[in-house]
């Protein structure tokens, strides 16, 4: 005899619903209004940024050995 498996579906209140969705709009305006601020009114900011990490000089010493093959 075979038994079929109903899906488990999570059936939540609509207030809870309701809530859960706010929440998740609400970040991902905040996410949004973010990302504007950042990219729109401090460009500054993030040239600098972009910049400190393109452009910097590294003095590295090498450390060799021998050559041994002739």
């Amino acid at each position: 005899m075979i038994h079929k498996v109903k899906p488990l579906i999570l059936q939540l209140p609509a207030w809870r619903r309701r809530a859960l969705l706010v929440a998740v709009l609400l970040g991902f305006g905040v996410l949004i209004g973010r990302s504007v601020y950042l990219q729109g009114m401090r460009t500054d900011f993030l040239q600098q940024k972009g910049d400190a990490r393109y452009s910097r000089a590294l003095t590295l010493s090498a450390h060799r050995g021998m050559v041994t093959d002739r």
